[in-house]
Parts: C-alpha cells; sequence; structure tokens
C-alpha cells in the first residue's frame, strides 16, 4: 500500500488544504481528499475516522484562522492516539501561539518543498521495503 497522508483543515483553510494536497500527490505521495477533513456531519466522521486510522502521516494547519480550533485540537489528539506521525505546518503562525501539546517538530510554510522531499523519501522508502 503507498505512504499516505492525511490532512487536517478547517473549512476557512480549504483551498490551501488542496494546494498543499496537490503538491504532496506531484511528489508521488497518496493524500486522502481534504474536502472530507475540512467538512462537517455523521457520514464524514465515519470517513474521517477510517482515513486517520489508514493515514501514516498526519499534517495539520495552524493558521490564524485555526491555531485554536476545537476541531483542529481533536484532530491532533486523535492522530496521537493511533501513533502517528503528526507535522504541523504553520502558516501566517508564530511558534509562540501553537498550543504547547502540538508537536514542536512543526514546519513553517516557507520550508514546505523541503519537507515534501522528505515526504517524497518516506514514500520511496516504503515502496523498497514492500516489494
Amino acid at each position: 500500500m503507498a505512504y499516505s497522508v492525511f490532512i487536517s483543515a478547517t473549512r476557512a483553510d480549504i483551498e490551501l488544504a488542496r494546494d498543499i494536497a496537490r503538491r504532496i500527490k506531484e511528489a508521488g505521495v497518496r493524500v486522502f481528499p481534504v474536502e472530507k477533513s475540512a467538512t462537517l456531519g455523521q457520514n464524514i466522521l465515519s470517513t474521517f475516522k477510517k482515513e486517520l486510522h489508514e493515514a501514516d502521516e498526519v499534517i495539520v494547519l495552524l493558521t490564524g484562522r485555526s491555531v485554536d480550533s476545537p476541531s483542529i485540537i481533536s484532530e491532533i489528539g486523535a492522530a496521537h492516539g493511533l501513533n502517528k506521525r503528526v507535522t504541523p505546518i504553520l502558516i501566517n503562525v508564530e511558534p509562540r501561539q501553537v498550543p504547547p501539546f502540538v508537536s514542536k517538530d512543526y514546519v513553517k510554510f516557507t520550508d514546505l518543498p523541503k519537507y515534501i522531499s522528505g515526504l517524497r523519501k518516506r514514500a520511496e522508502e516504503e515502496r523498497s521495503s514492500a516489494a
């Protein structure tokens, strides 16, 4: 199975999430549809749980609009509870604004290309070990 990433974002940040998902897909990494992670509803909730469980890594978009969002905080907790690698991406947010329980292994938006390169390497390593 291909290395996969789940992107956690609020509805307000959906366009940004789509852009990041596109970049990650171009690097050869599977990305779960971001529309589902940024929408509420019972059917979406069960899909969210399934995809989060299947994902190898969870990216959390932390923007000025989402840094204190209860749904984002909940998704971070769920990802940690499943022992997922959680990578916050800071966009117009200073490190001091990040809640203390969020990983300090964050990526600043300006460093996104370097992070995606690392994702590509993890995906390639997984493909190699599966072969």
